[in-house]
Order: structure tokens, then C-alpha cells, then sequence
């Protein structure tokens, strides 16, 4: 899947940006401050790590292939 694909789906996949943002709650160590839900929302809407999770979730299928 390249990137472009990647993008379309995401922006179509409401369970994909669900695991975004379990992503964000798992990975942020403190780089932000997300002590509650409008921090986690702000934080998803604003891209925080997203290319960090395309790279994890597109490694993560590779042998789906």
C-alpha cells in the first residue's frame, strides 16, 4: 500500500483513526500534554504522529500481502 493509498483510506476509515488515536495514547510519552479527551481529539485532529502511525500501521500489513 503507498502512502496515497494509505491517505485515502484514512480519511474514509473510522477504525483506522480510532487506532490513530490509541496510537497517540501508547506513543506520546510526554512529547504533549493529553490528560483528557479534548487533548487526545486536539492532538488527532492536528496530525499529531500521524506519519509515525501510517509508517507503523503499513509496516504492520506488509505480510498481509
Amino acid at each position: 500500500m503507498t502512502y496515497d493509498e494509505f491517505n485515502d483510506l484514512y480519511n474514509d476509515d473510522r477504525d483506522l483513526q480510532d487506532l490513530h488515536m490509541e496510537y497517540i495514547m501508547q506513543n506520546y510519552h510526554g512529547d504533549r500534554l493529553i490528560s483528557n479527551g479534548d487533548d487526545l481529539i486536539d492532538a488527532f485532529e492536528g496530525g499529531y504522529l500521524y506519519e509515525a502511525f501510517r509508517d507503523f500501521y503499513l509496516d504492520s500489513i506488509e505480510g498481509d500481502y
